[in-house]
């Protein structure tokens, strides 16, 4: 039923006391945490033609409370005011308005959300062993019976390529699937710091905490990257305390155990090891001859016993290093047109062993890469955006980075003195350009193989 209001006669105040009863009913409902970040935020511009008006403060503002109190304001401004119709409206910089028109889809209204998991990182394919067995049993009890533990926050740490990404992606994946509403999100700390740090000038930091303050499981990678970023960590900070008062999932990551994290304002360490911590060790022999055997399984590959015990004994390090191997062995096999041997199999581990002896230095990083690509120590430091030249220095700096210890500060400061926020989207291309293309793959295998010659 619809009711009419007659908007040449309305009075304001009493309107203004109804907004409030709404307000009041809806607060006895919620917590006041919730109540304080979504409600206190509208503002009540009055009914006109049968409609309450209201006003939030931007487009995420307004998906988020239509996906999660839609229904309870409809129904509670149905109640009180005697209408059908509920409009809002957006404010924006130029505190113009625009109009929402939300009858239909108060109840129904779904925004797509982005969750940045991997599919392909399930607890089905994440190869039980020894050496994970504890952080493996406490994650899949976090997907599984969320916030009925005192799992929160986990903090999983251990070398680099031990499976720290795939297991908590297994998570954040598991509790969606037992739960499609959940508001999971993987991020890197490096993206979260650009989030961050692209937020303040743009006059966006608003946005950009309401957004990390409505998502049900937090899943931050490389916690240990914002090392030294005060303004990052205090917004960190603010949100883990805003998700755990109001019974939201957290999860980190570190290459490096919480007492040995240098860097962190003592607030935000205190807070990251409040939970539970779980070490990812590196396999066992018996495990890497397992994750061997699985992912051969999955590739379909004809690969010999002799190849998979050889490689478990001597690549010893981590999960990484052994599907590098295995991707190693089938591209040589393809392009040689070749079955896989042994003695191709050692020659390829033999390697990677060197490539982990040999120091390597940002300075050998760049004239490696420059002997690739065939340009100048001058070329790749300049400014110049030659498509040539950019992948060239993209690809140094993803080097640097993955043989290195230095900064991202420390690596800009090596090609052409530049930030610390160029060298963290160099290296977050050259990651995309690794997962996507073939070609790029191999040219960075052909240039670490140089490196250690």
């Amino acid at each position: 039923m619809h009711f009419i209001c007659d908007t040449n006669t309305r009075d304001m105040t009493t309107e203004t006391q109804k907004w409030n009863e709404v307000l009041e009913a809806i607060r006895s409902r919620i917590s006041q945490e919730t109540f304080s970040t979504w409600f206190e935020h509208i503002t009540f511009l009055g009914v006109i033609d049968g409609k309450v008006i209201l006003e939030v403060p931007n487009s995420f503002f307004y998906e988020y409370l239509v996906e999660h109190f839609g229904q309870m304001l409809l129904a509670e401004a149905n109640r009180v005011f005697l209408v059908s119709d509920v409009d809002i409206k957006l404010k924006d910089d130029n505190k113009q308005t625009t109009s929402y028109p939300t009858a239909e889809k108060l109840a129904e209204a779904k925004p797509v959300f982005n969750t940045h998991l991997d599919p392909a990182y399930t607890f089905d394919n994440f190869i039980k062993g020894d050496a994970n067995k504890l952080a493996r049993s406490i994650a899949m009890t976090i997907a599984t019976k969320p916030l009925q533990t005192a799992f929160n926050p986990l903090f999983i740490y251990g070398d680099s390529g031990v499976g720290k990404s795939h297991l908590v992606n297994a998570i954040g994946l598991k509790m969606i699937e037992l739960n499609p509403s959940k508001r999971v999100l993987y991020v890197s700390a490096h993206d979260f710091v650009i989030q961050y740090t692209d937020s303040v000038p743009k006059n966006k930091f608003n946005d950009f905490m309401y957004f990390y303050q409505s998502i049900d499981c937090l899943i931050v990678d490389d916690i240990h990257e914002i090392s030294g970023k005060q303004k990052t960590q205090e917004a960190l900070f603010n949100i883990f305390n805003h998700l755990q008062r109001n019974g939201r999932q957290i999860i980190f990551t570190s290459d490096k155990a919480p007492s040995m994290l240098q860097g962190f304002e003592e607030r935000v360490s205190s807070r990251l090891v409040m939970g539970a911590t779980a070490e990812l060790q590196r396999p066992d022999e018996q495990l890497r001859r397992n994750i061997l055997k699985a992912k051969i399984r999955k590739n379909q590959l004809n690969i010999p016993k002799d190849v998979i015990d050889y490689i478990a004994t001597n690549v010893t390090d981590n999960v990484r290093d052994l599907e590098g191997v295995i991707n190693s062995l089938l591209v040589q096999s393809i392009v040689n047109d070749t079955e896989i041997t042994l003695e191709m199999t050692e020659n390829v581990v033999s390697r990677l062993v060197r490539l982990k002896t040999k120091v390597i230095t940002p300075e050998l990083v760049v004239a490696t890469v420059c002997k690739h690509y065939k340009i100048t120590n001058k070329e790749i430091n300049s400014a110049s955006r030659k498509s040539n030249i950019v992948r060239a220095r993209q690809t140094a700096m993803h080097l640097i980075q993955k043989h290195t210890n230095l900064s991202t500060t420390q690596i800009g400061l090596h090609i052409g003195r530049r930030d610390h926020t160029t060298v963290i989207h160099a290296c977050r291309q050259a990651d995309i350009r690794i997962k996507t293309m073939p070609s790029y793959k191999e040219e960075i295998h052909t240039i670490e193989r140089e490196m250690t010659k």
